[in-house]
């Protein structure tokens, strides 16, 4: 008996600036939306802390559809072009 596959798709939800304001999933015909696969920056913390946690949930989508994650300098990149403005705004 061959077990049944189950397809994943992810669907991403953007700003008009391109930012991901909601991300939900279909597994198996299923829509998944549970705030732990959200990332929301948080500005009581700092850039570095809300990098950390971006970093963790990004790197769980990433094992979700078996990609590989981002090398610590990609992460930093990719986190650096979506929140530039907070980046901005803490170094001043």
């Amino acid at each position: 008996m061959q077990k049944k596959k189950t397809h994943t798709k992810r669907i991403v939800l953007t700003a008009k600036d391109h930012r991901p304001v909601n991300i939900f999933f279909i597994v198996g015909g299923q829509v998944i939306d549970k705030p732990e696969y959200k990332f929301i920056y948080k500005d009581e913390y700092t850039y570095g802390n809300n990098f950390l946690r971006w970093r963790a949930r990004n790197n769980e989508e990433k094992l979700l559809y078996g990609e590989d994650e981002y090398t610590l300098l990609q992460a930093k990149e990719v986190f650096d072009k979506i929140y530039f403005e907070k980046k901005a705004k803490e170094s001043e």
